[in-house]
């Protein structure tokens, strides 16, 4: 099985290196170049950026993402998760041309969601929009 990767610290590299002893196919990306290079060592291909991930992956695309260490629990961060507008015009557009977007429709409820209270996941989903994104996060 092909697999994408995205994190390749301590725990992610090992992952990726049993992985690939158990006969999978990864496709590697960190913002580190040196953590690229080790995963390359591995047996992994590594790429330069999370399109290149995108496009170095058959479909359909498995891809695992790896979230930084720094503050495993999150406590710097609140669960609020903005929306740019992007999800709510291509829903108005699904909506005007009946094409369903269960998916998006889903993401952007969840976004509103958490703006009502503070759960972990959503400090999650913030965390990650913030790092592989670059969208910005609040503070508690």
């Amino acid at each position: 099985m092909q697999l994408g990767f995205v994190g390749l610290g301590r725990m992610g590299l090992n992952m990726v290196t049993r992985l690939i002893r158990g006969g999978h196919q990864i496709v590697a990306y960190d913002r580190r170049a040196d953590a690229v290079a080790r995963a390359e060592t591995a047996g992994a291909r590594g790429v330069s950026s999370l399109e290149a991930l995108a496009q170095a992956l058959d479909a359909p695309r498995a891809v695992w993402v790896m979230v930084p260490a720094g503050d495993p629990d999150l406590v710097g961060l609140k669960g609020d998760v903005e929306d740019s507008g992007e999800g709510r015009w291509t829903l108005h557009e699904g909506i005007d041309r009946g094409v369903p977007l269960p998916a998006l429709s889903a993401a952007l409820y969840t976004r509103f969601r958490s703006r009502q209270d503070d759960p972990f996941a959503d400090r999650l989903l913030a965390a990650l929009r913030q790092q592989f994104g670059g969208h910005a996060v609040k503070k508690p």
